[in-house]
C-alpha cells in the first residue's frame, strides 16, 4: 500500500463548488482530481496545461480544438 499525506490548501470557495460539480459529472471526489493533478505534474515535470496571461488566446485554441 502506498504511503499518503495530507493535503490542505485555502481556496476560493466558488472555484471549489464549480469544480466538485464537475468532478461529482466525472466519477470523482476532490482527493481523485488533485491526486490526478499531482500526477500528471510528476509525469510531465511541468504543469498539464498552458498558463497565460492573454485568456484571449485560451478561447481561441479551444475554439479550434472543437
Amino acid at each position: 500500500m502506498e504511503s499518503s499525506s495530507l493535503l490542505r490548501a485555502r481556496v476560493n470557495r466558488q472555484h471549489l463548488k464549480t469544480a466538485e460539480k464537475i468532478f461529482r459529472t466525472l466519477g470523482l471526489k476532490t482527493g481523485d482530481a488533485v491526486n490526478l493533478f499531482l500526477a500528471q505534474v510528476a509525469l510531465r515535470r511541468d504543469l498539464p496545461f498552458t498558463v497565460t496571461s492573454r485568456p484571449a488566446h485560451l478561447y481561441r485554441d479551444w475554439e479550434t480544438d472543437r
